[in-house]
């Protein structure tokens, strides 16, 4: 896709298991821009703020890796308030909102 992604994860170290992670993009037609995308911690290593460390050092190597990047581009739904927390700590702001519509068809 002529990106490059930034992957931070978690191990935990009593079994070795990846419990959490956090992907940034930059594709090459806008080098200017970053895009989050996953970020994930499973749901019994939830509570110890691992999803702001994730995303936190994931910006940090952006920063680091990819100076010329001005914008990040981030989008979760309205009722993950847990995410929009984190995203707000973070410094991310709102700037647009999306809806989507889905019909059930009955068979």
């Amino acid at each position: 896709m002529g990106a490059r992604e930034l992957v931070t994860a978690v191990r935990h170290l009593e079994t070795g298991t990846l419990v959490g992670h956090t992907v940034l993009m930059v594709f090459d037609a806008v080098p200017a821009a970053a895009f989050q995308d996953d970020t994930l911690v499973l749901r019994r290593h939830r509570g110890h703020r691992l999803g702001t460390v994730l995303k936190a050092a994931n910006l940090l190597r952006l920063y680091e890796q990819l100076p010329d990047v001005q914008r990040i581009w981030t989008w979760n739904a309205v009722e993950n308030r847990h995410i929009l927390d984190i995203n707000e700590a973070l410094g991310f702001r709102p700037v647009g909102v999306s809806g989507q519509w889905q019909k059930v068809l009955r068979r």
